[in-house]
């Protein structure tokens, strides 16, 4: 059914379902296509929900004005790359198609801020993944990834990220490094030990889930594996003692040089001086 709603500069036109409910209806790529150049300075949001999709045109790039694109659930086995030419796209919405890989070109989403690609058949990242700079919310439920590339680490303003039920084991430490990460999501996957506790040390992480993990036998005791808290607490206070261990290190070696050097130089010092022969 088409909808259309209009709120100042934002255009919604909806167009779900419209090749399986109609018949003789207006192919729903070339309406929205024609509908976006129409209003080249609006911000167009374009759902084609459940259209039976299996790729987009070359001459889709010249849908400049959308900034939301909405292909949940069609059939897509590859990623379409036109969708990299759109300047204005910051919401993408993937989900529930078949793809199996990501091309190294989706790097060129510069203004993405949220990304869906849950319910399909991912097995890995590539790294340009980390080049996503202004991605905010990433969705990578019910995959199968075996793991994340360190460069995941690089996405500086993320703030939530969903890679529950994969076939994860494991998370890169990297992950430390993501200044704004709020939600990290991992139920439902393989995890048989505890991620490295250096992920703890990302400084807004408050929500770290790992229900529905085979942790059990690796759990310390009186740590629970259900809650959002008990884990991260736990790999905080790990990691915190672990940074104070270092530091500790640190002194007595820096301690044990200083005195060794001291000891040198009082050695030296008071070495007796040879006294020349005379001639």
């Amino acid at each position: 059914m088409k909808h259309l709603l209009r709120f100042t500069s934002l255009l919604i036109l909806s167009l779900s379902g419209v090749v399986s409910a109609q018949s003789n209806a207006e192919h729903p790529i070339q309406a929205a296509m024609e509908y976006a150049a129409r209003h080249p300075t609006s911000n167009v949001a374009v759902s084609l929900w459940n259209d039976g999709l299996t790729e987009l045109p070359p001459e889709f790039a010249q849908a400049k004005s959308i900034f939301h694109l909405d292909l949940n659930q069609n059939h897509f086995e590859q990623f379409p790359l036109v969708v990299t030419q759109l300047p204005k796209l910051t919401k993408l919405t993937l989900a529930s198609n078949n793809l199996t890989s990501l091309p190294p070109e989706i790097s060129d989403l510069n203004a993405i801020t949220e990304l869906d690609l849950s319910n399909n058949q991912l097995t890995e990242l590539p790294p340009e993944i980390g080049q996503l700079k202004s991605l905010q919310w990433l969705n990578l439920d019910h995959n199968n990834l075996t793991s994340l590339p360190p460069e995941i680490g690089q996405l500086d303003n993320l703030t939530y990220l969903h890679v529950g039920h994969n076939q994860l084991t494991t998370l890169p430490p990297e992950i430390a490094n993501m200044d704004n990460l709020q939600i990290l999501w991992v139920a439902d996957n393989q995890f048989s030990t505890l991620p490295p506790i250096e992920i703890s040390a990302a400084p807004k992480l408050t929500f770290l889930n790992l229900e529905r993990n085979p942790l059990e036998d690796a759990l310390p005791q009186g740590v629970s594996i259900w809650g959002d808290s008990s884990i991260l607490a736990y790999l905080q206070a790990q990691y915190k003692l672990a940074q104070q261990g270092r530091l500790s290190l640190l002194i007595a070696l820096g301690s044990s040089s200083t005195l060794l050097l001291l000891g040198l130089i009082w050695r030296r010092w008071r070495r007796p001086r040879r006294k020349k022969k005379r001639a």
